[in-house]
Parts: C-alpha cells; sequence; structure tokens
C-alpha cells in the first residue's frame, strides 16, 4: 500500500490495542484450525466404523473450540472498538493542539470544511485501518501459515496448492492499489470541496439571498456533488478488481482443493484423513482472507488520510514555539514595537515596514488608517499569531517570543471587531475567559459592561443559549459579552480591535462607555478604523501603506491638516 510506512507511523499510540486485536483475531485462527483437525479425525473414524459416542472427547472438544471461538470473537468487538476510540483521541489531540498551535494564522489560510474532513472523517479511516485491516492482516498471512505447517507432513501437494491459493489472495489485490488509491485521493479532494462548499454556503446564506445568488450557489453545489458521484462510482469500479480477486482466490482455493483431494481420493491416492483434512483446513486457512477483503477499503482511504495529517504536522507555526521561552516575572504593562517589518507571505510586500511604537503602562494609544494600511497586523504580531520578519516586538521590554504563550495571554485581553461566541449559555461564553469564576463574578464583569441587563431579560438569564456563533443575540449584545470577558479576565493590557466597528452609532455611545470603564488604569492598544472612538487617546499613531505617517493627540493632528485631519473629513463627509 502507497504511505504504509506514512500510516503506519500515526500508530504509535495504539500499538498495544493493535497488538491485542491481533492476538484475539490469531486465537480465533487457531480453534478454527483446531477444530477442522479435530473434525476430519472425527469423519475417519466414522468412516473406519467407529461410532460417535466412542468419541466423546474430540465432540466434547469440538464443542469447547466453538464456545472459545464465539467467545474470542465477542472479545475481540470491543477491543476493535476501543482501538477506534484510542485513535481519534490520540490523533485528533495532536491534530487539535498542532492547529491550536498554528493559530490564526494557519485557519485564516485554509476552508474550514477541509480541515473539518481531515480531522473527522479522515481520521476515522485510520480508525478503521488499525482497528479491523491490520488483525485482520495478521490473521489473513497466519492462518495460512500455520495450515500448511499442519497439512505439508500429510500431504505436501494439497498444502502447496493451499499456499498458492493464498499467496494469490494476499499479493494479487495491492498490485491494483495504485490507480486504487488515485482515484480515492480524486473521491476524497471531491467529498473535502464539496462539503466546504456546503459549510460556506450555510454560514453565508444571508449574503447569498441578499444578492440572489442562492440559485447560482445551488447549481454549483450540484455540479459538486455531480463530480463526486462520479468519482466514486469511479473509485467502486476500482475497487470490484480486488475485492474479485479475492473471492476468486478463496473460492476458486476451497473449490480446487475439495476437487484434487475428491479425485485423489477416489483414485487411491490420498487417504480419507488427510482428504478430510484438507478440505477442512482450506476453509479455515482461507476464511480470514476473506474477512481481511472486507476490510480492504480502508488501505486506500487511509493513505489518503494520511498524507494529510502529515502535511498538517509537517506545517511550519508562524510563530514557533522557542525552546528558551521562560517566565518572566514583575513585567510592566508595557507594549514596543521596535522596527518591526513583517508581511504574511515572505513572497509577498511588507504590511508593516519598519514600524515602532511605544506604549506606556497605564497609557492609550490608537492605530488608525485607511483599510489595508497594516491595523490588524499590529494585533496580530503582538497576540504572536506570526512573528516579524525583522524587528522586535516586547511586553515589560522582554521579546515576546521569550515569554511562554500562557503568560503572553494572561497579560492580554482582546475586544475584536468580530465577537466569536461558543454555541454554549452566556454565563459559560463570559466565563471562559477565567476558567472556574463564579456565578458573582460573571456577573460582576457583566454589569462593568453594561450587559446584566439584557442579560437578566433572557428566558433563562444567564443561562440562555446563545446558539451558534452567538445568532440569537444581537450584535451590540454579542459586543457587550465581548467586553465582560475582557473585564473577567483581567489583564494588564487591553487592545480593541475595531470594538464598535460593527454596531451602529447608539450602540456604540453605550458600548463606548463601558470600554471607558475598562480601559481605566490599564494599558490600552486601539485599532480603529471608526475615527469617534480615538479623540481621547493619549496618541495616535497614523499609519498608511504599513509605515507611521503622523504621530500625535487628536487635536494636534486635526490641526495639523495631514493624513489624520483627511480621514476625518472623509468620515465626516460620508
Amino acid at each position: 500500500m502507497r504511505g504504509f510506512r506514512k500510516v503506519m507511523s500515526l500508530a504509535s499510540g495504539v500499538a498495544g490495542y493493535v497488538a491485542t486485536a491481533s492476538a484475539i483475531r490469531l486465537a480465533v485462527v487457531a480453534t478454527a484450525i483446531a477444530q477442522g483437525f479435530l473434525l476430519a479425525a472425527v469423519l475417519e473414524h466414522v468412516l473406519a466404523g467407529e461410532g460417535i459416542g466412542a468419541q466423546r472427547d474430540r465432540v466434547v472438544a469440538i464443542g469447547a473450540l466453538i464456545v472459545a471461538r464465539f467467545a474470542l470473537t465477542w472479545a475481540g468487538e470491543p477491543v476493535t472498538e476501543a482501538t477506534g476510540a484510542a485513535t481519534k483521541e490520540l490523533l485528533r489531540g495532536r491534530a487539535f493542539a498542532k492547529v491550536a498551535a498554528l493559530g490564526p494564522g494557519h485557519v485564516a489560510g485554509a476552508r474550514t470544511g477541509e480541515l473539518r474532513a481531515t480531522l473527522v472523517e479522515g481520521i476515522e479511516s485510520l480508525e478503521n485501518y488499525y482497528g479491523r485491516f491490520l488483525p485482520s492482516l495478521v490473521a489473513a498471512v497466519a492462518a495460512p501459515l500455520a495450515v500448511v505447517a499442519v497439512l505439508a507432513p500429510r500431504d505436501a501437494w494439497l498444502a502447496l496448492l493451499i499456499a498458492g491459493f493464498a499467496v494469490a489472495a494476499v499479493v494479487l489485490p495491492p498490485l491494483w492499489a495504485g490507480p486504487l488509491e488515485e482515484r480515492s485521493e480524486q473521491r476524497m479532494s471531491a467529498y473535502i470541496g464539496l462539503g466546504a462548499q456546503f459549510l460556506d454556503t450555510l454560514q453565508g446564506l444571508v449574503t447569498l439571498k441578499a444578492f440572489g445568488a442562492a440559485d447560482r450557489r445551488r447549481d454549483d453545489l450540484r455540479r459538486g456533488s455531480d463530480q463526486l458521484i462520479t468519482r466514486w462510482i469511479r473509485e467502486m469500479a476500482a475497487a470490484l478488481v480486488p475485492l474479485a480477486i479475492y473471492h476468486l482466490a478463496i473460492v476458486g482455493g476451497v473449490a480446487t482443493v475439495a476437487a484434487v483431494a475428491a479425485a485423489r481420493a477416489a483414485n487411491g491416492g490420498l487417504a480419507a484423513g488427510p482428504m478430510f483434512l484438507a478440505l477442512f483446513l482450506s476453509v479455515q486457512a482461507l476464511r480470514p482472507i476473506n474477512v481481511l477483503a472486507a476490510a480492504y477499503h480502508t488501505t486506500y482511504e487511509a493513505g489518503t488520510a494520511a498524507d494529510r495529517l502529515h502535511a498538517l504536522f509537517a506545517t511550519v507555526s508562524p510563530a514557533p514555539v522557542r525552546s528558551t521561552a521562560t517566565p518572566a516575572a514583575g513585567l510592566a504593562p508595557s507594549i514596543t514595537f521596535d522596527r518591526v517589518t513583517f508581511a504574511y507571505d515572505t513572497r509577498e510586500r511588507p504590511v508593516l515596514s519598519d514600524f515602532s511604537l511605544q506604549v506606556d503602562p497605564g497609557r492609550t494609544v490608537a492605530v488608525v488608517g485607511p483599510s489595508g494600511a497594516g491595523k490588524t497586523s499590529v494585533v496580530s504580531l503582538l497576540l504572536r499569531f506570526f512573528d516579524p520578519r525583522q524587528g522586535v516586538v516586547r511586553i515589560g521590554g522582554r521579546d515576546v517570543r521569550d515569554l511562554p504563550s500562557d503568560q503572553l495571554r494572561s497579560m492580554i485581553a482582546l475586544v475584536a471587531q468580530d465577537t466569536y461566541l461558543f454555541g454554549g449559555t452566556v454565563a459559560e461564553n463570559v466565563a471562559m475567559a477565567r476558567p472556574g469564576a463564579s456565578r458573582a463574578d460573571v456577573e460582576t464583569a457583566a454589569r462593568v459592561a453594561g450587559a446584566h441587563e439584557f442579560i437578566a431579560a433572557l428566558p433563562d438569564g444567564y443561562d440562555s443559549p446563545v446558539g451558534e456563533r452567538g445568532l440569537r443575540l444581537s450584535g451590540g449584545q454579542r459586543q457587550r459579552l465581548a467586553i465582560a470577558r475582557a473585564v473577567l479576565a483581567d489583564a494588564p493590557i487591553l487592545v480593541l480591535d475595531e470594538a464598535t466597528a460593527s454596531v451602529d452609532a447608539a450602540a456604540e455611545a453605550s458600548i463606548q462607555s463601558a470600554l471607558d470603564q475598562l480601559t481605566a488604569q490599564r494599558t490600552t492598544l486601539i485599532i480603529a478604523h471608526r475615527l469617534s472612538t480615538v479623540r481621547n487617546a493619549d496618541q495616535i499613531v497614523v499609519l498608511d501603506d504599513g509605515r507611521v505617517v503622523e504621530t500625535g493627540r487628536h487635536d494636534e493632528l486635526v490641526t495639523h491638516a495631514g493624513a489624520y485631519a483627511r480621514l476625518i473629513s472623509a468620515q465626516e463627509v460620508h
């Protein structure tokens, strides 16, 4: 199988489960071979004139083996399920940790639907591979070897015949793996693409309806669905070839062994005992291969999934953790950007060029500028979603790259333009800022944010569900919850990234009042496009095309009649 080593390299955490499942399958094979051996002996003695009663011990042993095989088969299923559960826990935990380490910088460049398919369907295919295919493969190899070893001393030709069909059943199907895996990759790409497109459609349904694009989108989904069906049919057509090889080898093997054994016995060239033994053991030799055939499809799905997971794990973080990062005690809540140059892609021109900024403890500094000036990049660098190409970002005089991520996050509270609320209650969303916070602390934070009144008016108050992405709340209500989070976090540095840009003027005035309480006695960095929110800042930094073009207070910059004044004028005109 293509990528076998890649698939197996992901199995280190579930090797014990796989070994246990394989051992159970081997025990099942052993009971089946022993049963065949005893059945052949019973029939041989019956033909010799010995009654069943005289073979009581063999009959009892056969019954015991049947019970044992049933018990082993029953025990094997929980082990298989446990293998799958361990696979999902291990790989999804590892994948989520990787995505979390990569941060928004990586997720913003990947379609959510594609990432979800890799972490869900992809890992499920590996679950089946480890839990079902590998133990089946072990049994499919061990059973013929054991049968040949038992039968060869009694009749080498029949043992060789069984070995030939077993080798054909195990070796020939993988020769078809190339085209099958290629078609599987094409089908998986179509599946992931359609899933991502469908998720985009659900999330953007309002926009599609507003612009009359719902019918066009439906046609796009139909074409994507048709392509997926076509590729799935092509994959299934290719999959029939190895399945046909499996079944021809299994059925043909048993039939051929039976015909050859019967013919030789009829001609006196084979005794009854070896004949019966060959008949029973040929079935037991090839039966595990039939089980393997049922699980074979997981091999090409697993190969595709392993490729995608390895690609994810190999992705280099835009802000890698330094091994030398150590906690720093007594950090002052100051922010410094020292001649920072940054680009999201090294092949693109910088979005920040030789950018410097100083925010002293307890001061409020606003960064403003036209769209695309690089304002949001300032926040991304401060939160260390990315690292600068040149220059240094510091907190309390310490390079943020030398601070553990936990300490960095504890120093900063963020209120962003696009407030994300998770599917849960109001209280759970606010308490995300400080796990374990009491209900009294949550309510106090909500009161400071001016959110308590609307929360209390909800059907279940703080226990009211907010809906997916907080859609049961208005934009202003979601923003107040974001402010409550920041209050509860009680971080010494506050970052307001377009915190009122998505609300109307009436809501802005109310929210601004809550923000004024929040910024008191805190170091505050404001990123703003709506300039009415920065008039009282201690300093305003004007960005244009990634460079600082002006600095000063509001009154000074208006009087100067430069870039800031032009921004003010443009907003007043509009």
